[in-house]
C-alpha cells in the first residue's frame, strides 16, 4: 500500500528523533557509574581491552586479598573474575578503546536505534499496517522508561537489541512460504538468541517464546522448534566454556558463587512448572482432547476445580503461588507492599512504604506506564480468538516469561534505579500491544475537538513535576496517581467491552482521552523524574573520580567504602580500590604494609564517622594522614610514614 501523507510525516518525525538522539547522547552523556553492576561491566571491559582474557586486574595477584573483590567480582584459582557473562565487554571492547568508559554508553545508543527498527518491522510485519508500526516506535521511545537505559553503561539495551533481532527472525520463520526458509530462519533466531545469552542470562526467557508458537500451531511444526533449540547451542558453548574458565562450574547458567549445582536449583522449579504448563496446555489444545472437553464440559470444569483444591491443600504450593502472585503484584501495581524488613543495598522507605532510592521513588510498572492496562484489549481478543489474535499471542509470550520469573523470585526489581530495569526486554512488545489497542479504541474519532483540553494538561503536568519537593510528598502524585489513572481506564475499557451498543459515543472518546493522558503522564515520569535522577547520581560519580585523579598517583591503591564513586580512577593508571569493610580491616594493614614496600601510594576516602572506627582500632598510629579533597561523603586522604 502506498504511503499516506500522515505515515510519511511520522517516518519523518521517527528519523530526526534519531538524528536528536544521537547528536544529545554524543554531547550531554556523562560516563559516570551507576550502580555495582556499571562498575563490573566498566572493570570487564577495561582488563578484556588490555588483556584480552577474562581475568579483571585489581592488584589481586600482587597481594590477595578478599578486600580486593567486590559483590560481583571476586577470587576463583587465585585471580579476580566477574559473576557476569562475558560477551558484553567484548561488543564494548572497540568502543571503549576509541571513547574509554564512555564507549559503554554509546554501544546502547546503537542498539537502542536497533530495538526501534525491528520495534517497527516485527509490528508491521504481524499486522500490516505501517501506521501501528510507527505508533509502536513512538510509544516506545516517549512512553516507557527505555530511553534512559539508552544512556547507560549497563548492558540491558544491547541485550533487547539481540533479542528483537532474533524475535524478528522467529516472526520471519513463522510466516515463510517454504519448510526450508522456516528451517533456516528458525536456525538463525536461535542462534542469535544464544549469544543474547552471553549478555545477560534472563536472555533465556526468550527461548521458549521462540518455540512454543511452532508448537502450538495445528498441524504443530516441530522441525522449526527444533531448529531454534539448535541454533542457540553455540552461543550456550561458549558460554559454557567461558564460565568453566573462569569458575570451573561446566555450566552455561552460572553465576560462579558455587562450585556445585546449588545455583540451579531456584531457577528448577519455575523451569520445571513452566515446561509443565506448557505440556498440559499443548495437550488440551489437540483437535481430540478439545472435543472431548466440549462433549463433557461440567466434567471437565469439577475435575479442573478438584485439581486446583488438591494442590492448594499442599503447604508447599500454597506458599510458592502466594509468594509468586505477591511477587507479581509488586512489580506489575505497587511496591508498597513489599515487606518492611527486607534490606537492600542504597534502599530506604517513604512514610507510606515507597522504595527510595536517589532520593526518589521506585516504581511498578503500572506506575510508571499506567496507560498498559490497555492491553486488557488484546488479550480479551486472544481470549475470543478473534481475528489477529495468533499475532497477539505472540507478542504476550515475551511480557509473560519475564514477568513471570521475576515474579516467581519475590518480585526482584533490579535495586538501585526508579523503575523496572529487568523490564527493558518487554517494552518494545508492550509498546506493539499498546499500539494495536490505541488503533482498536481511536478508531475514525476525531481528536481535534480535544486538543487544547490536551494541552493544557500537558504543560500544568510539566508544571506540577517540576515544582515537587520531598519523597513523602511525592508519593500520591507519582505513586497512587497512576494507579487510579489505570483504574479509571480498565473501568472505561470493560464498559466499552461490556456495553459495546450502549457506549458508541461517550465511553470510546473519554476512554481515549484518558489513553493519552496515561501516555503522556509516563512521558512525564520517565523524562522528567527518572531520567534526571540518574544523570544527577552519573554526574556525581564522575566528578568524584575526576578530581580525585588530579590527586591520585598513577601506580596507587585507594581504599574506601563508598566504591562506585572511584572506580573511574582506572582509567588514571593502575590504581587498585580495596573495599576494607569486606574482612572487617583484616587484610587493610598488610596492604598498606605491601603497597608501601613496593613504592606504591596509599590513600583512603573515608567518612569522619569511618575515620573515628578506623582510629579507635588503632591500624594507623603510625602513619600520617594527608586529607586531600572533602566531600559531604567523604574525606580523601594520603597515608605517608611518620
Amino acid at each position: 500500500m502506498p504511503m499516506t501523507s500522515t505515515e510519511k510525516f511520522k517516518i519523518k518525525l521517527l528519523f530526526l528523533i534519531g538524528v536528536a538522539h544521537i547528536l544529545i547522547s554524543v554531547f550531554t552523556i556523562v560516563p559516570g557509574n551507576m550502580s555495582i553492576d556499571e562498575v563490573t561491566y566498566h572493570r570487564m571491559t577495561k582488563s578484556f581491552s588490555e588483556s584480552g582474557g577474562l581475568e579483571i586486574w585489581n592488584g589481586y595477584r600482587e597481594c590477595p586479598s578478599p578486600e580486593l573483590e567486590t559483590r560481583f567480582i571476586f577470587a576463583r584459582n587465585g585471580r579476580l573474575v566477574s559473576q557476569y557473562p562475558y560477551l558484553f565487554p567484548v561488543l564494548s571492547t572497540p568502543f571503549y578503546r576509541i571513547w574509554g568508559y564512555r564507549g559503554l554508553f554509546f554501544i546502547n545508543v546503537i542498539a537502542f536505534a536497533g530495538i526501534v527498527f525491528f520495534c517497527y518491522v516485527i509490528a508491521k510485519k504481524l499486522f500490516q499496517n505501517r501506521n501501528l508500526a510507527l505508533n509502536s516506535c513512538f510509544i516506545l521511545i516517549f512512553a516507557t522508561f527505555s530511553w534512559e537505559y539508552s544512556q547507560a553503561a549497563w548492558p540491558h539495551a544491547t541485550t533487547t537489541f539481540f533479542l528483537m533481532a532474533s524475535f524478528y527472525l522467529f516472526v520471519c520463520s513463522f510466516y515463510a512460504k517454504t519448510g526450508r526458509a522456516a528451517f533456516l530462519l528458525a536456525l538463525a533466531s536461535g542462534f542469535i538468541t544464544g549469544f543474547a545469552m552471553g549478555i545477560r542470562l534472563d536472555s533465556i526467557f526468550v527461548l521458549p517464546c521462540l518455540i512454543i508458537p511452532f508448537l502450538f500451531l495445528k498441524p504443530y511444526r516441530p522441525l522449526p522448534a527444533l531448529a531454534t533449540c539448535i541454533g542457540a547451542l553455540p552461543g550456550l558453548v561458549i558460554l559454557t566454556a567461558t564460565n568453566y574458565a573462569k569458575f570451573g562450574v561446566l555450566s552455561p547458567f552460572s553465576y560462579g558463587r558455587s562450585i556445585e549445582a546449588s545455583e540451579l536449583k531456584r531457577y528448577l522449579p519455575f523451569a520445571v512448572l513452566g515446561i509443565l504448563t506448557m505440556i498440559i496446555l499443548w495437550v488440551l489444545t489437540r483437535r481430540p482432547v478439545i472435543s472431548i472437553l466440549c462433549r463433557y464440559k461440567r466434567t471437565a470444569i469439577i475435575t479442573i476445580i478438584l485439581l486446583v483444591g488438591v494442590l492448594a491443600m499442599i503447604p508447599q504450593v500454597r506458599s510458592t503461588v502466594g509468594n509468586s502472585l505477591n511477587g507479581a503484584y509488586q512489580l506489575i501495581v505497587d511496591f508498597r507492599v513489599r515487606d518492611l524488613d527486607i534490606k537492600e543495598g542504597g534502599l530506604s522507605r517513604s512514610e507510606g512504604g515507597g522504595m527510595v532510592y536517589i532520593n526518589g521513588l521506585k516504581k511498578s510498572l503500572l506506575q510508571s506506564c499506567p496507560y498498559l492496562v490497555v492491553l486488557l484489549l488484546p488479550f480479551l481478543k486472544i481470549i475470543r480468538n478473534d481475528k489477529e489474535s495468533v499475532q497477539l499471542t505472540i507478542l504476550f509470550l515475551v511480557p509473560m516469561a519475564f514477568t513471570g520469573f521475576y515474579s516467581y523470585h519475590n518480585g526482584w526489581h533490579g535495586g538501585w534505579c526508579m523503575n523496572l530495569r529487568y523490564f527493558i526486554p518487554i517494552l518494545p512488545f508492550t509498546s506493539m500491544l499498546s499500539a494495536y489497542a490505541w488503533r482498536e479504541i481511536s478508531g475514525n474519532i476525531n481528536l481535534n475537538w480535544g486538543r487544547m483540553c490536551l494541552l493544557t494538561s500537558f504543560v500544568f503536568a510539566i508544571l506540577f513535576l517540576t515544582t515537587l519537593n520531598g519523597v513523602n510528598a511525592q508519593e500520591f502524585p507519582f505513586l497512587t496517581l497512576p494507579l487510579l489513572l489505570a483504574l479509571l481506564l480498565t473501568i472505561l475499557l470493560l464498559t466499552r467491552e461490556t456495553f459495546a451498543k450502549l457506549s458508541r459515543y461517550l465511553f470510546p472518546r473519554t476512554a481515549v482521552v484518558i489513553f493519552f493522558v496515561a501516555i503522556v503522564w509516563s512521558s512525564l515520569v520517565a523524562f522528567l523524574y527518572d531520567y534526571p535522577r540518574a544523570c544527577l547520581l552519573r554526574h556525581y560519580t564522575f566528578n568524584v573520580a575526576k578530581n580525585a585523579a588530579k590527586v591520585v598517583s598513577v601506580n596507587s591503591i585507594l581504599f574506601t567504602f563508598a566504591y562506585e564513586p572511584f572506580v573511574g580512577l582506572i582509567e588514571r593508571g593502575r590504581i587498585r580500590i580495596a573495599i576494607p569493610a569486606i574482612d572487617d580491616f583484616h587484610d587493610f594493614p598488610g596492604l598498606i604494609k605491601y603497597h608501601f614496600q613496593n613504592g606504591h601510594s596509599v590513600y583512603t576516602a573515608f567518612t569522619p564517622l569511618e575515620w573515628e572506627d578506623i582510629k579507635k582500632r588503632g591500624m594507623i598510629d603510625q602513619f600520617k594522614i594527608i586529607p586531600i579533597e572533602f566531600d559531604d561523603n567523604y574525606i580523601l586522604s594520603e597515608l605517608v610514614m611518620k
